[in-house]
């Protein structure tokens, strides 16, 4: 199966166009225009290519540009305008994270407390926070643009972040918090071998020698400072802390959040290409619907997964980040998240994803 001007009907005739310029401004026949394009050979058709290229390319003009940005522009104020109460707790409660971390932060400054004071792991866990608070951030902002798809692939990555942090605050020891940072000794070695393998092909300079042997001298101390095993895998880190092998399953199971793996593994087909993954634009009759995959989805039921999965796994951090930190209040504090939680929940029920204003 062919299909001729996917780009655009005007190629041909374009390319007509510029050998007739080309010939006419060069007053010559059409033989020795011909003899011309046999002589010339791959110098001749780079010229042609470029004049071609250079039409096409600036064919899609600045005002164009502005005018495709100013539909999805107003294709997300109309998401927000449908599902307005749903995202006004979904943010309401992204942006009390976002306050316990700013807050936390100033305090630390108020009682001029250093971060690089802070017990390692106390430093850890913040930067971790930190980190899920801006995660969560753009989870929101993809469902704005009508993203679902892109927000759930984001949610699996937080929530791999979710667990390991959880993991971390349940244990609250620094050693773990250390033994989780030399892991970057191999991140760095693999990083270094990878790149001495493959710079020549993408035409880049090579690292310097020193640079080289400091990753590998780092490498092989944080051996030796550990099990031989240390390196075996991406979890191995935390295996002294487990009963079992150390993999993520293990660790997801200490942080007691392995009721997320369902839809740990359901948004693992977003992530990676399976047929699952790329076939799933479907209309309420469960048919594939090509037009679906290149435009935003503005239907509530597709908001729902990717919102309440990042607000469940957010609470679990919070739940355990402000038992640690915030002392006496930490009834009070997760309660206040808990009540953001529920007001936000109350958006989602069968009664209003199922309406037709928002089906």
């Amino acid at each position: 199966m062919e299909f001729q001007g996917l780009i655009s009907d005007d190629i041909i005739p374009l390319l007509d166009k510029v050998l007739e310029k080309v010939r006419t401004e060069s007053k010559v026949s059409h033989e020795e225009m011909d003899k011309l394009m046999r002589e010339g050979g791959d110098q001749f058709f780079d010229i042609l290519e470029d004049k071609c290229a250079e039409f096409f390319v600036n064919k899609y003009t600045i005002e164009e540009f502005r005018q495709q940005y100013g539909i999805v522009e107003r294709n997300s104020k109309k998401i927000v305008e449908l599902h307005e109460e749903l995202f006004h707790h979904f943010f309401s409660y992204i942006h009390t994270s976002n306050l316990v971390y700013s807050r936390f932060i100033d305090k630390l400054q108020k009682s001029r407390i250093e971060p690089s004071k802070l017990e390692f792991k106390d430093s850890l866990n913040l930067t971790f926070y930190g980190n899920l608070c801006r995660m969560a951030d753009q989870i929101g902002l993809e469902l704005v643009h009508g993203y679902p798809d892109a927000a759930l692939r984001l949610w699996r990555i937080f929530y791999e972040h979710c667990v390991v942090a959880v993991f971390l605050m349940k244990q609250n020891s620094n050693e773990l918090a250390e033994r989780f940072r030399d892991v970057t000794y191999k991140e760095n070695k693999r990083s270094v071998e990878s790149y001495i393998k493959r710079h020549e092909i993408l035409k880049f300079p090579a690292i310097s020698e020193e640079l080289v042997n400091d990753v590998m001298r780092e490498y092989e101390e944080a051996k030796g400072n550990y099990q031989k095993d240390f390196f075996d895998n991406d979890y191995s880190w935390a295996k002294p802390f487990l009963n079992g092998k150390g993999n993520f399953l293990a660790i997801e199971e200490a942080a007691e959040m392995g009721r997320y793996r369902p839809f740990y593994i359901w948004a693992s087909t977003k992530v990676h290409p399976t047929y699952k993954g790329v076939m799933d634009f479907r209309d309420d009759n469960n048919s594939i619907v090509l037009n679906f995959v290149t435009v935003q989805d503005t239907r509530r039921r597709s908001l729902v997964d990717p919102a309440q999965l990042t607000l469940a796994t957010f609470h679990e951090v919070n739940s355990h980040f402000l038992h640690l930190y915030s002392g006496h209040e930490y009834t009070v504090n997760l309660m206040m998240f808990r009540k953001i939680h529920e007001r936000f929940q109350g958006t989602i029920t069968d009664e209003k994803v199922n309406s037709t204003h928002n089906s």
